[in-house]
């Protein structure tokens, strides 16, 4: 049977690390503008939370915990967040005046 472990809550997540839970499996940008080779492949939603597969839980801390060694890779990791933060409200925006 396979183990799910709770890695974020749903709300109050950043969008971006969120955006690549959900699209980075499959979506080659959310891998290149965090400069991950490798999203997430399977999750579930259960009380607030996005829970991952236990194995995949590990290789992906693996992936993470190398590139946050990295120089400067947490200020790019969180200036990338800003941007599509920025960019999300700007949608929020002009689908709030289209309405």
């Amino acid at each position: 049977m396979k183990q799910w472990i709770p890695i974020m809550l749903r709300k109050g997540c950043c969008p971006l690390f969120y955006s690549f839970i959900i699209q980075g499996y499959k979506d080659p940008y959310y891998q290149e503008i965090l400069g991950v080779p490798k999203g997430i492949n399977n999750h579930q939603y259960i009380d607030g939370w996005v829970v991952i597969e236990g194995t995949e839980a590990g290789e992906s801390g693996a992936v993470f915990s190398e590139y946050l060694k990295r120089e400067n890779y947490v200020d790019f990791f969180i200036s990338q967040c800003k941007l599509v933060s920025e960019e999300l409200f700007v949608l929020g925006d002009k689908l709030l005046v289209a309405i």
